[in-house]
């Protein structure tokens, strides 16, 4: 029997024969348009809301036969059970199952943690509860830096996710039935570390690697850059040491032209017997410069052996016009102190020709020093003469403390160290007018 329910209140309608339910049920519309259903005895009466899509339904549109509820919408004509009637009431509910990290399954757990090389598949499976076994349809979304995602539908009770970026996000998985009732939202933290080129330790290699690089970087050009300098400084010390040896080389001849010019004198003298004496003194003397010119640096005792040589043979000259002295610190290691060939031998000669020989009916002083001082040795020539004053116009004096000087700083240059030569004035109550200073570094 099929009848159409048309009023807005209560209407009762019996079991249709022959039917399993034994109760009677209700159809019933409120006064405020909702439809509602009750089942009822002798005894009472029971109320159950009704699934939204009939309880908001056109009272016209709606028939019942049986044990079931048809519904007219549109050219289409909707079937329910009783029983689908009342499971309406009920949500589902979500069970979080397991989770697969590629080919490996663990339980579930609310918060799981990824490497990042095992992220390429990651597999989360829930378990669905649901009343008198009504279809279910799934939904998940999944929220990253806090921006929300729209949800998304699936229809199976799991979430796949395949090269999940790194970071933190959260997973929400829910469900709902055939009258859209929503089952509680199931949340899963999803971590996934970072990859190793993000790692703190390996930024702080890469870091230190970068430095690493940048400072080899920049010892190497340094490096270069001070080679360079070092060759640019070798080629000069080289065309220093040229002229050097051209300086020393210039004092050879002039030492030799003066001698030469002294034996002439003995010889026009008729002097034999000195001349013979100066020329025994003399080759030795010249066998001695042509040894030493040929080095760079000589010891200190053989240009002191040269200088004595030299003192001896202006000796024969003068007789006892002259007298030169000579005074050397104990501590002073001759054979260690090197010095220039010819250093001090001019000195005593200019002393002699342009200093002591300038002075009327006095006989003439010189002393030669050499002392010790803190990274030095002090080589020190004083004479009586008439200082450098008198004679500074001539040639002779000029040259010879010109091409000291300018070997002296030739040797500063070349082996970075302070070679120097200074004309000190004396004071009025010392015996000697002027003392030339040579200063030869021994560190």
């Amino acid at each position: 029997m099929v009848g159409k329910l048309r009023k807005r209140y209560i209407l009762c309608i019996p079991s249709a024969i022959g039917s399993i339910v034994q109760q009677t049920h209700s159809l019933f519309r409120d006064i405020n348009g909702i439809n509602h259903y009750a089942e009822y005895d002798s005894a009472k009466i029971t109320y159950y809301p009704l699934n939204n899509k009939i309880a908001n339904a056109n009272w016209e549109n709606i028939f019942i036969a049986r044990n079931k509820i048809l519904l007219h919408e549109g050219n289409i004509l909707i079937s329910f059970n009783n029983y689908i009637l009342l499971s309406s009431v009920e949500a589902p509910i979500i069970f979080g199952k397991t989770i697969q990290v590629n080919d490996s399954i663990y339980n579930w757990s609310p918060s799981i943690k990824v490497n990042y090389s095992d992220r390429n598949k990651i597999v989360i499976q829930y378990l669905p509860l649901a009343m008198f076994k009504e279809k279910l349809t799934y939904e998940y979304a999944l929220i990253t830096n806090n921006k929300d995602t729209a949800w998304q539908k699936t229809n199976k009770p799991e979430v796949i996710l395949l090269n999940a970026a790194w970071g933190k996000s959260t997973l929400l998985f829910r469900s709902f039935n055939n009258q859209y009732i929503y089952s509680d939202i199931s949340k899963t933290c999803l971590i996934i570390s970072p990859p190793f080129y993000l790692r703190w330790w390996f930024l702080i290699i890469s870091i230190c690697l970068l430095l690493a690089c940048f400072y080899l970087y920049t010892k190497l050009k340094s490096k270069k850059k001070e080679q360079q300098i070092l060759e640019k400084k070798e080629r000069e010390k080289e065309s220093i040491r040229n002229e050097f040896k051209s300086l020393n080389a210039m004092m050879n001849p002039h030492f030799i032209f003066n001698s030469l010019n002294n034996i002439q004198n003995l010889i026009n003298k008729n002097d034999k017997e000195k001349a013979n004496d100066y020329l025994v003194i003399f080759s030795d003397i010249v066998r001695q410069n042509m040894e030493n010119i040929k080095t760079e640096l000589v010891s200190l005792n053989n240009e002191l052996s040269l200088v004595k040589n030299y003192i001896a043979i202006e000796k024969l000259r003068f007789s006892a016009e002259i007298t030169i002295e000579i005074i050397i610190d104990d501590e002073v290691d001759l054979d260690h102190i090197k010095v220039p060939p010819l250093t001090i031998q001019p000195l005593i000669e200019n002393s002699i020709k342009h200093g002591i020989m300038s002075m009327n009916n006095k006989n003439g002083h010189i002393l030669l020093q050499i002392k010790d001082s803190p990274n030095a040795v002090l080589i020190e020539i004083s004479d009586n003469g008439v200082g450098f004053e008198q004679s500074k116009n001539d040639s002779g004096t000029k040259t010879a403390i010109k091409n000291i000087s300018k070997r002296l700083k030739m040797l500063s240059q070349m082996h970075d160290k302070k070679y120097a030569l200074n004309i000190i004035k004396n004071s009025a109550e010392t015996n000697f007018t002027d003392t030339v200073q040579i200063i030869i570094p021994t560190k």
